[in-house]
């Protein structure tokens, strides 16, 4: 999605602002976690209003006939909530999915840079191939970055698709 583009931008414009000595391991280990901080925060929401427009247009589906908003696609409960529902609408239920998102790119972008950075060696002073590192250390960010989020998106699961009480709200 165009959310993970402009996460990244943002990403290389904080992270790529620093200083690091070339040829040797940054001894900063703190830079890489306050780089994520700093980019992933102010933009972690992004995610929300897309998630819930889809939602949206799933849902109008299964409901009966006098109560559908005959959404077309996503793209047109995109547009259309603002309107009819008001803004806030394509915000609501979004803490899940912001603190997932949250620890998702946060861990994922510490753990690949901080790796990156203290294994270097690997690729310019043995000879290893630095695509054969680079996926390995992808690999390894991406699943430490899915165990360190999934309890939240867990909880908006939980929140979206157990059975809810009379009146469709959710105890938790």
């Amino acid at each position: 999605m165009g959310d993970t583009a402009v996460k990244l931008s943002t990403w290389q414009y904080i992270y790529g602002g620093t200083w690091s000595p070339q040829d040797f391991a940054d001894y900063n280990a703190f830079k890489h976690l306050v780089c994520a901080w700093a980019a992933i925060t102010p933009t972690c929401w992004l995610t929300v209003p897309f998630e819930n427009a889809r939602r949206a247009y799933y849902a109008d589906k299964t409901w009966p006939l006098e109560l559908r908003r005959n959404y077309t696609s996503p793209t047109n409960a995109l547009v259309r909530i603002p309107f009819e529902e008001g803004l806030p609408a394509l915000m609501r239920g979004g803490f899940p999915i912001i603190a997932n998102q949250w620890l998702f790119w946060v861990s994922y972008l510490t753990f690949y840079t901080f790796n990156k950075n203290k294994f270097h060696f690997l690729w310019t002073h043995n000879d290893f191939p630095y695509d054969y590192c680079k996926v390995l250390n992808m690999g390894f960010s991406f699943t430490v970055a899915c165990f360190a989020s999934y309890p939240a998106y867990y909880v908006r699961e939980m929140v979206d698709l157990w059975p809810k009480e009379r009146g469709g709200h959710c105890t938790w």
